[in-house]
């Protein structure tokens, strides 16, 4: 009887796969729940006069661009599935910069001591605090160029910040990675789709532990990770720029909790207990980082952090395929899942709140930079001191080779020398005709000429 039952158990299971198609993640004793990205009724919705939505961040973007020519370069020419641009921008100090070099700054690595860093943001359709982040940054660093134009404008703690991000960062911010699904959410007010136009979560897509079971195969999942990695050309973006440049740190931004999240997330890391070569600096980092907000924030390896795995993850892959120091996901905003949360809820904060959210989040980004600018200034004081010792060595080489030369000069003056002593001397001794009119002085001439050319060293050092 207990067979019977513990087989039709079995089957019952069995069919309860096929007919909804729910992956089974990993060895897990039971299934992993199918992510429904099916529209909810949310407990609010976003209000398009305080948040963004796909349209004023583009033209927002474009403005800040057109303002601030000297500091800030928008590339247009990434674009989503549908066409639409991923925004682009590199914010730094273009003004040393000649003219006939800013229209190919892009491909330009000269600014190779500031520290480069990567932001992806947009990622998900339904996670709007991201972007809205790097917009508030955005903002912060130009508002102190606008003193710029005052006569003491280091008085202006504003303009020192502006002054010090641009003058030892070189950022590169995707604004929008994932314009296509966040268009798809505003225009149906569907705030649970987290993919791309055709569903496919960007955050699955990549080459690190691509298709293992901390993503989906099932095309209704949240996690649905696509046929094949980078099959969506949203990842371009990101390919292109960390085959370009050398970046010294990544961060891919989230909402959903209050977490900073060091690599690894995938499942085999998990199981075998990968972390990075620099994880007790990448700790280090992303523990000043938690605590420079007033918010709570927790930080950690993302597989000790989270109960689940995630494979194909964006800074999973920048970290370990990439080599990128410092690579982190970083949820900016939430308090986790439970029974009463909805979507929109879950991942963003009301409208009346998104100011105090930004103004809590804002501490981080600073921190991470001055903490990235703190390292970088300490390498390069490193590598100065290095390439003075090896000028130095270098330079009492190229004493050496001059010394070595000026030996052999003077061998050769020296050999010359004894040469035309006897020639002197042959030349005197035949002299017959200086020797009947003055036999006494051609003597006196010989002996002297032979005591010079007997007597010299061999060598003058």
């Amino acid at each position: 009887m207990i067979l019977i039952q513990s087989i039709r158990s079995s089957i019952l299971l069995l069919l309860t796969i096929v007919l909804l198609k729910i992956d089974v993640k990993g060895f897990h004793p039971y299934l992993a729940e199918c992510g429904d990205v099916k529209p909810r009724q949310e407990l609010y919705y976003p209000d398009y006069n305080i948040y963004h939505n796909y349209k004023t961040t583009k033209e927002l973007i474009i403005t800040l661009a057109d303002n601030f020519k000297d500091y800030i370069r928008l590339d247009l020419s990434y674009v989503s599935r549908l066409g639409e641009p991923q925004l682009l921008v590199r914010v730094t100090n273009f003004t040393h910069l000649k003219k006939q070099n800013i229209t190919n700054y892009w491909r330009n690595d000269s600014s190779k001591k500031r520290v480069k860093l990567l932001i992806s943001s947009g990622e998900h359709a339904r996670e709007l605090i991201p972007t809205e982040s790097v917009i508030f940054l955005l903002t912060n660093i130009t508002n102190g160029l606008k003193h710029s134009g005052d006569k003491r404008p280091m008085d202006n703690a504003a303009y020192r910040f502006s002054h010090y991000i641009l003058t030892y960062v070189d950022l590169f911010i995707i604004v929008m990675l994932n314009p296509d699904g966040r268009k798809y959410a505003e225009r149906t007010r569907n705030y649970c789709w987290r993919g791309t136009s055709t569903g496919v979560d960007l955050n699955r897509n990549f080459e690190w532990q691509f298709g293992g079971s901390g993503s989906s195969s099932n095309k209704e999942d949240e996690e649905y990770r696509g046929p094949h990695s980078f099959s969506e050309p949203e990842c371009n973006v990101l390919l292109d720029l960390t085959s370009q440049y050398e970046f010294d740190a990544f961060f891919s931004l989230h909402a959903g909790i209050k977490h900073i999240y060091v690599p690894y997330s995938d499942s085999m890391s998990q199981k075998i207990g990968r972390k990075p070569a620099n994880i007790k600096e990448q700790l280090k980092l992303a523990s000043i980082m938690a605590k420079s907000s007033a918010s709570k924030f927790t930080y950690g390896h993302a597989y000790d952090l989270n109960d689940y795995a995630a494979d194909g993850t964006v800074f999973d892959y920048m970290a370990g395929k990439r080599n990128i120091p410092f690579s982190f996901a970083i949820e900016l905003w939430g308090n986790g899942d439970n029974s009463n949360k909805r979507c929109f809820d879950l991942f963003n904060p009301h409208s009346q709140d998104l100011k105090a959210a930004l103004e809590s989040i804002y501490p981080i980004f600073v921190a991470g930079l001055t903490s990235l600018i703190q390292k970088k200034l300490q390498r390069n004081q490193n590598k100065h001191l290095f390439d003075a010792k090896l000028n130095l060595y270098d330079n009492s080489l190229q004493v050496h080779s001059q010394m070595s030369g000026m030996i052999d000069q003077v061998n050769q003056e020296e050999q010359n020398f004894n040469f035309k002593i006897k020639n002197v001397l042959l030349s005197a001794s035949s002299n017959t005709a200086l020797e009947r009119k003055n036999p006494d002085f051609v003597d006196w001439v010989k002996l002297g000429l032979a005591k010079i050319y007997y007597c010299l060293p061999a060598k003058f050092f």
